[in-house]
């Protein structure tokens, strides 16, 4: 789905995945989500810098919701100004942001080619927070009732641009709130993208082992994912 200046929100489509290692406008940069945790400690030992500073860059990212690399205050400042040269962030930019009255928000991402594709953020009456994220653009399956595939699957998403749809949901929470849940029931079929799902997943989940006690999770802390089939 390109997005044009028209764009309008077609039923029920939402979602995210991915595994490039640069983004397609700039070759000379990396895209930090899409690499493995091992790649991105092996940049930091190839310039010098020892192993810890990568989980304090991923930290930053996946659990104090940085936006920048300015922002991560506890490293040095040459190490932020070599890792703003080196890589990017973020791909995608928002081209919507709709709110509806149960506290549901739903985010419309330009992605770097141009397509587009829809991840929502729920809201129950128990402070349960859900990312429901998009694994393809378009879908080939054809379901009568969705309007995702109408013209078909255009490509599969990135590993990193799955974290992506993720990390920009988490965005909107509110300091007191946390993702319970993440569903994979946005646009396109799962079980065609999972080599790029799984890593996506994992290190989602890899983000909370991180920052909590896994063993003692509260139900705020401990996330619970759901693949359509």
């Amino acid at each position: 789905m390109k997005i044009s200046g028209d764009w309008r929100c077609r039923g029920p489509s939402l979602g995210v995945v991915a595994n490039f290692l640069r983004i397609a406008e700039d070759e000379s940069m990396f895209y930090l989500l899409n690499q493995t945790p091992e790649e991105f400690e092996n940049w930091f030992a190839e310039h010098g810098f020892p192993g810890y500073r990568a989980r304090q860059v991923q930290n930053w990212v996946f659990k104090k919701r940085a936006a920048g690399f300015d922002e991560m205050t506890d490293l040095p400042l040459a190490l932020r100004t070599q890792l703003a040269e080196s890589f990017r962030i973020w791909s995608a930019e928002i081209a919507a942001h709709q709110k509806a009255e149960d506290g549901s928000e739903k985010l419309l991402l330009k992605l770097h080619d141009g397509e587009g594709v829809e991840c929502v953020l729920l809201r129950d009456d128990r402070h349960h927070c859900t990312a429901c994220i998009s694994t393809q653009v378009g879908c080939s399956m054809g379901c009568v009732f969705c309007a995702t595939g109408l013209d078909g699957v255009i490509r599969n998403l990135t590993v990193g641009e799955i974290i992506e749809q993720m990390l920009q949901l988490q965005r909107l929470l509110t300091a007191e709130e946390r993702l319970s849940n993440i569903v994979v029931m946005g646009m396109g079929e799962p079980l065609m993208n999972l080599d790029a799902l799984m890593p996506a997943l994992a290190a989602a989940r890899s983000s909370v082992s991180r920052t909590a006690n896994t063993s003692r999770a509260t139900p705020a802390r401990r996330l619970v994912f759901v693949v359509r089939k």
